[in-house]
């Protein structure tokens, strides 16, 4: 229960053990058609960011209303009310100084990147510079086969310093090492030339079989599956390795 304060408490001490420097926080804004209303909200602002405090461990939010949020000015507003209340915060991650913020699974049809550059736009204008982290990696056959790629019209807007994906079993369901390593290593590669960074997401396990019609299965193998997602990333050469999910 992640309103607990000891059991968030318990989990930043095993991040920490384990070498991880931080968490991305689900997060919806106000959320007030969650049940119980704002929960999300609650669960950052009473818990999980006093915690961190308390702890020196970092946390930032991964925010999933651009995606899912329909008016784009309700989108705007939030980010710059959130940032301006959290990102002083001793807790708050801030990378190449600025305080950084995460944006969740963009996917297409939804946040043009029009609106992406009118979103960075209107909030450094209010809150001045941010490490801006977006998710807008996807596959796609490309004309040597399977590859990632984020699109050019993202990748032009100058304020984003970070492109990632959230998840392989949501962009493309590949979990074998060999078959991750040249489609990481090529897209870190289209990043760096883009002079952007690359956040590349590594996985233990998935496997969603209570919750889904159509589940999806990526076996634990006894820990060679994390081995090898780590091993892809790492040579790869990520500036950033995001665990998904450290608590799901």
């Amino acid at each position: 229960d992640s309103m607990e304060r000891e059991v968030v408490r318990w989990h930043m001490r095993l991040a920490k053990a384990a070498g991880i420097d931080g968490f991305l926080v689900d997060w919806w804004g106000p959320a007030g058609w969650q049940k119980p209303a704002g929960w999300t909200h609650d669960v950052f602002v009473k818990t999980v960011l006093p915690v961190a405090e308390e702890e020196q461990f970092a946390v930032v939010l991964f925010d999933e209303c651009p995606q899912f949020v329909d008016d784009f000015a309700s989108v705007r507003d939030w980010t710059v009310q959130y940032l301006h209340q959290f990102k002083d915060s001793p807790a708050w991650l801030r990378i190449e100084g600025k305080p950084a913020w995460g944006v969740y699974q963009l996917w297409d049809g939804k946040l043009s990147a029009q609106q992406g550059r009118e979103l960075v736009e209107a909030v450094e204008a209010e809150v001045g510079p941010v490490y801006w982290i977006v998710d807008r990696m996807r596959a796609r056959q490309g004309e040597a086969g399977l590859e990632l790629c984020t699109p050019d019209e993202w990748l032009a807007i100058p304020q984003i310093r970070c492109f990632s994906g959230y998840a392989m079993f949501s962009t493309w369901r590949l979990h074998k090492y060999e078959e991750l390593a040249p489609l990481y290593r090529a897209y870190v590669e289209r990043l760096h030339a883009a002079g952007k960074k690359a956040m590349l997401p590594v996985h233990p396990g998935h496997d969603n079989r209570r919750i889904a019609k159509e589940p999806w299965v990526m076996p634990r193998e006894e820990g060679e599956t994390l081995r090898g997602f780590w091993r892809a990333a790492s040579e790869a050469g990520a500036d950033i390795i995001s665990i998904t999910s450290f608590n799901e």
